[in-house]
């Protein structure tokens, strides 16, 4: 399973989704992205308060300005 036993893999999943948004399409295109959004959006409830802000927060600026797109069904920044 994805989320591992007792869901141990969430943080990372999680991290991994922010790092791969914050990349724009370099590393996915544009419909899985927001695919990956939209379950982080599913996931974001029952996540620690600022655990995804706290990945967020290690973007550039670029990086985050693509992932906030993604997350607010934006178009991506070019």
């Amino acid at each position: 399973m994805l989320f591992g036993p007792g869901n141990k893999h969430v943080p990372k999943l999680v991290q991994s989704f922010v790092e791969v948004l914050g990349r724009g399409t370099t590393l996915v295109e544009e419909p899985l992205g927001r695919r990956m959004a939209a379950l982080l959006h599913s996931m974001r409830p029952s996540l620690p308060g600022d655990f995804m802000e706290a990945h967020f927060n290690t973007l550039s600026e670029q990086q985050k300005a693509a992932f906030t797109a993604y997350m607010a069904g934006q178009p991506l920044p070019q």
